[in-house]
């Protein structure tokens, strides 16, 4: 069985004239360097069961080799890799995670501890809290692809949920 590198290794070697190696040699390199970069995309998911967990219970809801995501880990799910083992799914999801309100997951927010209402401060004072008075910031994916409600966060759709509330949780690998 070849691999890619080997493959182009070959045909570097048989091809003739310095222009055509060239050239070739930075197919094989963009090549390379692209399943290479497809292997070692980072895995996401969010946690399933009913009915989720409370605020105070966030930071160890994700399975071994996982860790609670924040949302600068996982703005960008084109860059990472749905684990559909693991996480919640929908009839037209594929391999991708779920949008709408069955996506909704507890979020690290990178802030300071904070239990008020603001998506993106909320943090069920830094996951200790299942107070009914605090909060926490929660995020899904947009289902709804002509609302023509942009967000500063797209295609993440913030809110808050008191910490006493049930939610899924967004995990994220730890490499």
């Amino acid at each position: 069985m070849w691999t890619i590198k080997s493959k182009c290794s070959m045909m570097l070697r048989t091809t003739g004239g310095m222009l055509a190696a060239g050239l070739l040699a930075g197919f094989c390199l963009t090549i390379g360097n692209v399943s290479a970069a497809l292997a070692g995309k980072r895995k996401f998911y969010l946690t399933t069961g009913s009915p989720g967990v409370a605020g105070n219970q966030v930071l160890t809801a994700c399975a071994s080799g996982y860790h609670t995501a924040s949302l600068w880990e996982i703005l960008d799910p084109s860059n990472l890799e749905y684990d559909t083992k693991r996480g919640v799914t929908k009839d037209d999801a594929g391999s991708g995670p779920p949008a709408g309100s069955d996506g909704d997951g507890w979020i690290r927010t990178g802030n300071f501890s904070n239990t008020g209402p603001t998506p993106g401060q909320a943090n069920c004072g830094n996951w200790t809290s299942a107070s009914p008075s605090d909060f926490g910031t929660i995020v899904r994916l947009q289902d709804t692809w002509n609302s023509g409600t942009l967000y500063p966060i797209n295609p993440w759709v913030p809110d808050t949920k008191i910490c006493s509330s049930p939610e899924g949780v967004w995990c994220v690998s730890d490499k």
